[in-house]
């Protein structure tokens, strides 16, 4: 069983369990297919946690993939001249105000479970943004 926010993430999650994948296979390529068919949900663009309970090795795995700041960042970036909070540089800044992360959260999860080979976990997206957004 798979379950996601979008049909299209769901079903090639499904098919790579079909194909032989294990459960982390399947979660790789769905946090990749929901970064294409719902961008709007995080995924490349925001950050998370990975809790993953292995029976097989009798332990509970987590990956912390949480969004950082980039190395320029400092303290009073938001702040204008007088020193009050300016929403609108929080909101609309000149720089990013994180550095988005899951692509690595999903790869250091795959390199430590997923016995598929990684281009196995990349299906053909090319009907993927037609069907994803109409």
């Amino acid at each position: 069983m798979v379950v996601t926010s979008h049909t299209i993430a769901t079903e090639v999650a499904l098919d790579v369990l079909k194909k032989g994948g294990n459960a982390i296979d399947a979660a790789v390529t769905a946090g990749f297919a929901l970064a294409v068919t719902q961008p709007r949900s995080g995924n490349i663009g925001g950050g998370g946690f990975m809790l993953i309970s292995s029976e097989q090795q009798q332990e509970v795995i987590s990956i912390d993939y949480r969004e950082k700041a980039p190395a320029a960042a400092t303290r009073d970036m938001f702040l204008d001249k007088t020193g009050a909070v300016d929403p609108q540089l929080s909101r609309f800044p000149a720089v990013l105000p994180v550095s988005p992360v899951p692509s690595p959260g999903l790869s250091q999860l795959w390199k430590s479970m997923a016995p598929s080979p990684w281009p196995k976990l990349w299906p053909p997206p090319l009907n993927w943004p037609k069907r994803a957004l109409w």
